[in-house]
C-alpha cells in the first residue's frame, strides 16, 4: 500500500488524524504568510505536524469564534478543519491571493461557520458541564462515562454525541524502504534485518467526530483536561499535578507556566521565613556579582551561593532537612 495514501485520506475530510497508540495528532496544514512587499498573501506545501492527543479539543473549546483575531489564529492552525482543500486551492490559484481577497474571503468564512461552530461550543459545555465538571446528584454516584451514556440516550438536542464518522486506516511500513516488486521485498527481507512498525489512525470526517473521540478519552481519563489555574483556559496537562498551561499568559510574554511557578513560589516566601531570608540574601549577592562583575570575590560567592542554594531549597521543600538546618547554613553564608 502506498505509505502517502493516509496523507490523502486526511485531506479528504479536516486535515486531522488520531494516532490514539502514540498519543498523538496528526494535522496537515497549508501555511499562510503575508508578503508586505506586494501586499499579498501566499500558500506553501503542506506541512505534517503532530501534537499531544486532545489539543484540538482544548483550542477549540477556548476559542472566541466571534471575535475575529480569535478565529483567525484558530483558522491558521486548522485551516482544513473549516474549509476544504478545493477552496483553499480556488482562494490561492497561482499560490497567491490580494490582501483585499484573502481579508474578503476570511470575513465570509467567519460569517458562514461561526454560528455552526459556537452551537458546538454550547453542546461541549453542557456535556462537561453533566458528565465531569457539574454532575447532578442524581448522577454524581456514576463515572464521567456512565453519565455521558445517560445523556447519550436521554437528550436528542446533543446531536454532538451522534456525531462518530470515522475512518481507520492501519498503515505498516519498513524501517528501512526496499523495492515494491514482490522479489525485491522478498529478497530485501530475507538478507537484512528490516523491522516493519505499524500505525493505526483514527480520520474523523467531520469536527464533530474529532471532539467526540477526544471527549470521550478525557472522560474514561485517557487525556488529562484541565483549567488552568491562572487564565483559566483548559488544556491538556502532561500529569494531574500540572496545574498551569504553556500558553502566553494574559497582558505578558511569558507563559502561565512561568508565571504561576514563581506565583506559587513568592506566595510560599511570603508565609516562610526560611525563604524569605533565602531570598533576600540571595538577590543581595546577585545585586553585587553584576554591579562589580570585575571583583572576583563577588562572582564566585554569589554563584556559590546559588549553586548550593539551589540543592538547599530543594531538600527543604521536599523535607530532607529542617528550617533550622536551612537558616542556619544561609547564616553561615550571609
Amino acid at each position: 500500500m502506498d505509505e502517502n495514501a493516509y496523507i490523502k485520506s486526511i485531506l479528504n475530510y479536516i486535515g486531522i488524524a488520531a494516532d490514539k497508540k502514540n498519543h498523538a495528532e496528526i494535522i496537515i496544514k497549508f501555511p499562510v504568510f503575508y508578503v508586505k512587499k506586494h501586499q499579498e498573501y501566499r500558500i506553501k506545501e503542506y506541512q505534517i505536524v503532530s501534537q499531544p492527543f486532545g489539543t484540538f479539543f482544548a483550542d477549540f473549546i477556548n476559542c472566541d469564534f466571534n471575535e475575529k483575531t480569535n478565529y483567525i489564529n484558530f483558522f491558521n492552525k486548522y485551516s482544513l478543519s473549516l474549509l476544504s482543500v478545493d477552496k483553499y486551492t480556488k482562494l490561492f490559484k497561482n499560490g497567491t491571493c490580494t490582501e483585499n481577497e484573502y481579508n474578503k474571503f476570511i470575513q465570509t468564512l467567519i460569517n458562514n461557520t461561526s454560528k455552526r461552530l459556537i452551537k458546538i461550543q454550547e453542546q461541549l459545555d453542557m456535556i462537561l458541564d453533566y458528565t465531569l465538571l457539574n454532575p447532578s446528584n442524581k448522577a454524581k454516584s456514576l463515572s464521567p462515562l456512565q453519565r455521558l451514556y445517560v445523556l447519550e440516550r436521554t437528550d436528542e438536542t446533543l446531536t454532538l454525541l451522534r456525531a462518530n464518522k470515522i475512518e481507520y486506516f492501519s498503515l505498516h511500513y519498513f524501517s528501512k524502504n526496499p523495492g515494491y516488486t514482490e522479489k525485491e521485498i522478498i529478497d530485501y527481507l530475507s538478507k537484512n534485518k528490516v523491522q516493519i512498525d505499524s500505525i493505526d489512525f483514527l480520520i474523523p470526517y467531520t469536527i464533530e467526530s474529532l471532539l467526540y473521540i477526544q471527549l470521550c478519552d478525557i472522560l474514561k481519563e485517557e487525556i488529562c483536561f484541565k483549567s488552568c489555574k491562572y487564565c483559566n483556559r483548559y488544556f491538556i496537562a502532561e500529569n494531574k499535578k500540572t496545574e498551569y498551561c504553556n500558553n502566553i499568559a494574559p497582558s505578558s510574554t511569558k507563559t502561565c507556566r512561568e508565571i504561576g511557578r514563581k506565583k506559587v513560589y513568592y506566595d510560599l516566601m511570603k508565609k516562610d521565613k526560611a525563604l524569605q531570608l533565602y531570598n533576600k540574601i540571595y538577590y543581595r549577592k546577585a545585586t553585587m556579582a553584576n554591579r562589580y562583575p570585575d571583583i572576583k570575590k563577588y562572582v564566585d560567592d554569589y554563584e556559590h551561593f546559588k549553586r548550593i542554594g539551589k540543592k538547599k531549597v530543594a531538600n527543604y521543600k521536599s523535607n530532607i532537612i529542617t528550617s533550622e538546618d536551612f537558616i542556619s547554613w544561609i547564616n553561615k553564608n550571609i
